[in-house]
Formats: C-alpha cells, structure tokens, sequence
C-alpha cells in the first residue's frame, strides 16, 4: 500500500514548520535592531517573504509573533546559561557562571532590544514573567535546590531565593542596558554581582 498520503502530510507539516520558524527568526532581526513599534506587519512580511495571511494564520497578530520571538529568545538565553554553568566544577560556580552570563547574554545587541525595553511594555508584566518563569527562572530554581541538597546554601524555601536572584540579575541587566558599551558600567556590574554572590555563601565551609 503507498505510503503517499502519510509524506503529503509530513511535508505540508514540515513546510508549516519552516514558515513559523522563518517568520520568527525574520521578526526577531527586525525587532532588534528597530523596535517592536517601528516595525510594522509590512515590514515583517517582506522581510520574510510570506503573506500577511500566513502571518496572522501563525500568530493571530504582530503581538502574537512578537510573543513568540520573546519565547524564541528566552530560549536562546537560557541555553547560553545551561551550556555555560554546566562547564563549571560544582553546582554554585554554575550559579554564579548562570548569573553573570545571564547580564551579558541579555545585554548583547541582538537580544537587549527585545527582552529588557519591549517584552514588558508589549506583553504586559504578568505575560512576560509567565515566559521568564518558564525559562531563565526555572534554570536558575533547579541550580539552587542542587546548592541546598549539596549543603552549600542553607536549608530554605527555593521559590523566594530564585525570585531575589532573578531580579538582581533582570534590574542588572537593565541598568546596563542603559549603557551597553561602558566598560566601567560592565566592570561594577560583574563586581558587584560577584560580591552578592560571594556573600550568599560566606558563612558556609561547603563552597568551594
């Protein structure tokens, strides 16, 4: 018996795939380097090289795409975080490595735009911590409780921790992004955050 419908259906799906995946790695460019309200629905369809139909069949709106390149990028983020934490020795170098990489990831040009001056303006706030809960967060959640059962944190709630260090490392980000090329700015961010951080664990013979 042929197995053509079956290909049909893959290939259309695939094809499906490819024009989401196109549509947002064209609007995440273009968000960028302009900013979601100078960009408009023309502009990311030409860039694409799709129709406005198939747009709004994707994602409903520009909000809609624009909430899955937010998505997209949060991704992006944590990855760098997971690949850079996992190179260190033990689980609060991953942390501290986790938390520094968060500030520069976030700061580069192609992502500053996006999460840290439009995500919350565009999506609202309690949108924009669904996503950064689900992604950063959550990386962030898993290497304390790894901490705490190793004894190099205290036994403790982790939820309110994580919260404390994530808006440490978002409000970092954000004053940085005030000024992205200051090196001085860079260098009393990373030293200040390092301090914090040190100071967590000071009290702890565990910490390596």
């Amino acid at each position: 018996m042929s197995n053509a419908p079956a290909k049909i259906k893959r290939s259309q799906a695939e094809r499906t795939a490819a024009t989401r995946l196109a549509l947002i790695e064209s609007a995440k460019a273009l968000f960028a380097e302009r900013g979601y309200a100078n960009v408009n629905t023309e502009h990311l369809v030409e860039a694409c090289g799709v129709t406005r139909g198939a747009l709004y069949h994707h994602f409903g709106s520009k909000i809609g795409l624009f909430e899955a390149v937010v998505e997209s990028v949060q991704e992006e983020v944590a990855h760098a975080i997971e690949q850079e934490a996992s190179r260190e020795s033990d689980h609060w170098s991953g942390i501290k490595k986790g938390c520094v990489t968060f500030v520069r990831v976030c700061t580069q040009d192609n992502i500053r735009q996006i999460l840290l001056v439009d995500a919350i303006s565009v999506l609202g706030f309690d949108r924009w911590r669904e996503i950064d809960t689900r992604h950063s967060m959550a990386s962030l959640q898993a290497g304390l409780e790894e901490c705490i059962k190793s004894g190099v944190l205290p036994e403790q709630p982790v939820e309110p921790l994580a919260r404390l260090l994530s808006g440490a490392v978002n409000e970092a980000s954000l004053w940085l992004a005030e000024a992205p090329y200051s090196q001085s700015r860079k260098k009393q961010i990373y030293s200040a955050l390092n301090h914090m951080l040190e100071a967590l664990v000071a009290k702890y013979p565990n910490v390596k």
